[in-house]
Formats: C-alpha cells, sequence, structure tokens
C-alpha cells in the first residue's frame, strides 16, 4: 500500500493520509489532496450551478418527506436549469428587496401538504425572510397580510400567469380557491 501520492490538482506528492478514501478509484483514494478538494467544493458551491444543484436536491428531499407524512406521490419535473432561471432573478417578488444570487430562495406557490408540485410553475423566487413567513399559508393570504400595495400582489400574480403559462384571472380564481380550502379545511378539524 502506497503511503505517499501526487494530487491531480497541485501536483505535489502529500502523505496519504491528505487525501480523501475514495473507493472506486483503484487506489482507494481521491485524486484530490483534501485541500484541493476542500477549495474546489467551496467554488463549487458558490457558483450557479452548484447553488442550483444544491437547491434541487434540498426541494427533492423536501418532496421525500412529504411524500412519506401525505402517503401518495408528488409530481417532480423540476431541472437545475428551472432553478438557475428562477435563481436569476434579483428581487424578492414579494417584498421587492434587492436580492444577491446567493440569497434568493425558491418558495412553492402552493406547499406540497396543500396539493403543490416540485414543478417549474409551482415555484417563485423570494427572499429568505419571506419564504419563512409564507410557509405553508396559500399565497393569496400571504400576500393580503404582507404586500405593500395591490400592484405589487398583481405583479406576483402575473408573474405567476406568465409561469404558467395561464390567464392572469384563471390563476387569480385558483389562488382564491387554494385560500377557501385551507379556510374550509380549518374549519372542518375546529367542528370535530
Amino acid at each position: 500500500m502506497p503511503t505517499i501520492k501526487t494530487c491531480t490538482k497541485c501536483e505535489q506528492t502529500k502523505q496519504i493520509a491528505e487525501f480523501h478514501k475514495k473507493a472506486s478509484n483503484a487506489d482507494g483514494y481521491s485524486s484530490y489532496c483534501r485541500a484541493c478538494q476542500t477549495e474546489y467544493n467551496r467554488q463549487y458551491k458558490s457558483s450557479q450551478v452548484g447553488r442550483a444543484v444544491q437547491t434541487l436536491s434540498k426541494t427533492r428531499y423536501e418532496r421525500r418527506q412529504a411524500e412519506k407524512e401525505l402517503g401518495y406521490e408528488i409530481e417532480d419535473t423540476l431541472l437545475p436549469f428551472h432553478i438557475i432561471m428562477i435563481q436569476a432573478k434579483s428581487e424578492c417578488l414579494y417584498c421587492r428587496s434587492e436580492l444577491q444570487p446567493h440569497e434568493v430562495t425558491v418558495d412553492h406557490v402552493r406547499s406540497f401538504r396543500n396539493g403543490g408540485t416540485n414543478t417549474y410553475d409551482n415555484l417563485l423566487p423570494c427572499c429568505r425572510r419571506c419564504n419563512s413567513r409564507k410557509g405553508d399559508k396559500p399565497l393569496l393570504s400571504f400576500l393580503r397580510q404582507h404586500a405593500a400595495s395591490d400592484l405589487q400582489l398583481r405583479r406576483v400574480v402575473f408573474e405567476l400567469a406568465q409561469r404558467q403559462g395561464r390567464g392572469y384571472y384563471d390563476v387569480w380564481r385558483s389562488l382564491q380557491d387554494d385560500v377557501e380550502a385551507v379556510m374550509n379545511d380549518e374549519q372542518a378539524s375546529i367542528q370535530r
């Protein structure tokens, strides 16, 4: 068993202990030393593609958790380029604050627990604060509480209509239906 190895990134010869184990390689160790691998990972995670892949992994994990809880499959057609397109927006659609690329989060308009899907037409860009505040609430309820104006509320509905390829009033009606469904569920649980 070798005690030294040359890193293919920095081309320095180092002790084998300075390499991560990797069973798929012939010698059982990574081709990059630990320092080079750490730097590579840092750069990848801060890149546009790296952020998109991390976000996609997170939404898929949340979908799987919701599927276990709800007992049925949730549609998932989301691809990395969908996340890149969403994260390319530089403002939160809900509060209109300017965002740096690493600050953009994706919000599921209709949450998994309320019948939502993990698809491009169910996602909007927003800041972490608005995403947390909205939670599982219906979009229209959240916007009525937190939108600065009716114009801002209309902008969000218009963006969603464009994304879904539907008419503005059709989307507005479906958002109102979401609010009514949640209210009916709450009333039913109170009466039990």
